[in-house]
């Protein structure tokens, strides 16, 4: 379902959402750093409201389930419009929250458990329990740690938008005062934004990532030899969206490639490829690892994540070992901790 967007919209009232907590972050605190953004980054972001934004956005339709959609739908949506997270509308056709595509596997994962391996063993156990899954029953309440609810206006500025973000939220609504939807933000938009932009950024351009306060955070890894369905489990064990593939634990292992929460959805909105999680995940996984190195600068991560439409970048050592990772909220951090409009890590 779609639904147009709209510019008439006014000022709704907003909250205060701490930054994510990073589950390897290392909590002692690194000296200031040489490299600065300009005022003339905060100057721009300022004088931008989302709905210049959105005007460079391409496409005007907002694709939307509703909470007693099926899994199904959710997951065929997902996958036709190739997003991570839909949003979700009650019955009057107000916004209620975002389905994401790890609440999908969080279900999947404990619905296939041990038994399921092949397309007969999902027919046999698990095929009524997914035509039955709901949105409703994959919510259990709209919003969560991971996507709280706090929706901006075409009025507002881009600047409470991307402070927004730098403290953890991957996607926006833009609602009216009745809380009907009328468009999203996402991450990848406002990347996409910055990166047109990147000579108000000073010399935080040039900053090499291992300067980076997240750089050396904990890469999770899976060998290539183990199951698909096991780099899944380990999604939805420790709450990450992607995992790195290697051709071994341990110092030796090269990265092969990279598994994320979106890919679950290669077993089809109706579940007939499960199969496929049962590969190896060298097998399940094609791609090739997109990667940076520790002194690979900022302005580079920034173009390698837009060029590849991707929301992590591995970092890695000369032989191909990954040391660390990168996000987009990690990148909009970054260029937003050391202004006096940023509220900064907490």
């Amino acid at each position: 379902m779609k639904r147009e967007a709209d510019e008439e919209i006014t000022m709704p009232t907003t909250r205060h959402i701490k930054r994510r907590k990073m589950i390897t972050y290392d909590e002692e605190k690194k000296g200031d750093s040489k490299y600065k953004v300009d005022d003339e980054l905060i100057t721009l972001l300022g004088k931008t409201n989302v709905l210049d934004l959105l005007h460079g956005k391409k496409g005007g339709d907002i694709f939307v389930v509703h909470r007693d959609d099926s899994l199904s739908t959710v997951m065929k949506t997902l996958a036709e419009m190739n997003i991570t997270s839909v949003p979700v509308l009650t019955k009057e056709e107000k916004f209620y929250g975002f389905i994401d595509i790890l609440d999908c596997l969080k279900f999947l994962v404990d619905l296939l458990g041990e038994h399921v391996v092949t397309k007969a063993d999902f027919d046999v156990y698990a095929a009524d329990e997914f035509k039955a899954a709901t949105v409703g029953k994959l919510m259990t309440y709209p919003y969560s740690k991971k996507n709280p609810f706090h929706p901006v206006t075409s009025s507002q500025s881009l600047i409470s938008v991307v402070e927004l973000m730098a403290k953890g939220l991957h996607r926006i609504p833009v609602v009216d005062d009745d809380r009907n939807l009328l468009n999203i933000i996402t991450q990848s938009t406002v990347i996409q934004f910055l990166k047109s932009h990147m000579n108000t950024c000073g010399s935080k351009c040039t900053m090499p990532l291992k300067e980076m306060e997240f750089s050396d955070q904990y890469v999770i890894r899976i060998e290539e030899s183990e199951r698909a369905i096991e780099a899944f489990r380990v999604m939805k064990t420790t709450g990450v969206s992607c995992v790195a593939i290697v051709s071994e634990l341990g110092e030796g292992g090269k990265i092969k490639g990279n598994v994320s929460a979106k890919d679950i959805k290669k077993i089809a909105s109706t579940g007939r490829f499960v199969s496929r999680l049962y590969k190896t995940v060298g097998e399940f996984i094609s791609n090739d690892p997109v990667v940076l190195k520790r002194n690979d600068t900022l302005e580079k991560a920034v173009e390698t994540l837009c060029e590849h439409k991707i929301h992590h970048v591995y970092v890695v050592d000369d032989k191909q070992y990954p040391v660390g990772v990168i996000s987009l909220t990690d990148i909009l951090y970054e260029l937003m901790k050391d202004t006096s409009h940023s509220a900064g890590h907490q």
